[in-house]
């Protein structure tokens, strides 16, 4: 197999970093690797610029528009106001030029603006009509239950046993015990999954055997 040799490709890759970095101080322009440093960073410099520029010219075009718009007794905003509601559509380097270059056309741009914020000014105000909607009055919460936390226990597991053994029947459900869940609500509330945890210790106590799982959902207190 005959041998490659890359003398042409790397001379040519070498030759097109220093033609970009032709005019560069010092060795940056002569040596490879210090010109080829300075055009990557000098890349990445241009790649922001080219970002910057335009913000820069948005905040020129802004204050140009806004020196003609004072010119002529009308702020910024309320020009561009007055331009969405007449259905003007002009963008902001246009109005621009036209503040530098035609003071006519930019006048006459702002009394139409003008004419339209003041006809929407004048304009009859529509009416909403507020439907009062029919409010069901749900069954008052017990709130402000002062609990006797180390009465129920010190962990979650005594508590929601504490509330199975005072609190529901014999034969009981998920949702009987988590009908006092202002209990366990009471004693940590911090607690922002307070259903999510009582049905995470019941599964809990069934498996210690200190409840018994009759069906899904339905369990039996152990005498």
């Amino acid at each position: 197999m005959a041998r490659v040799k890359s003398n042409v490709a790397s001379r040519a890759r070498k030759k097109k970093v220093l033609k970009l970095a032709k005019g560069y101080f010092g060795s940056k322009h002569r040596l490879y690797r210090t010109a080829n440093e300075q055009v990557m960073r000098s890349q990445r410099y241009a790649f922001i610029g080219r970002k910057q520029v335009k913000r820069e010219m948005r905040k020129l075009w802004i204050t140009r528009i806004n020196a003609g718009a004072r010119l002529n007794g009308i702020s910024y905003s309320q020009l561009t106001f007055g331009l969405r509601l007449a259905d003007i559509q002009i963008n902001r380097k246009m109005l621009s030029e036209m503040a530098i270059h035609d003071a006519a056309g930019f006048t006459a741009i702002v009394e139409i603006a003008k004419n339209a914020i003041a006809n929407q000014a004048n304009a009859p105000k529509a009416v909403k009509e507020v439907v009062v909607e029919e409010v069901v009055a749900t069954p008052a919460v017990e709130e402000n239950v002062t609990v006797d936390t180390a009465d129920y226990g010190s962990n979650w597991a005594d508590v929601v046993y504490n509330i199975i053994d005072r609190h529901v029947n014999d034969d009981f459900t998920t949702e009987d015990v988590l009908a006092h869940s202002h209990i366990a609500a009471a004693i940590y509330p911090k607690n922002t999954t307070i259903e999510a945890t009582i049905k995470r210790n019941i599964a809990s106590l069934v498996k210690d055997g200190k409840v018994v799982e009759v069906e899904v959902d339905s369990y039996k207190k152990v005498k």
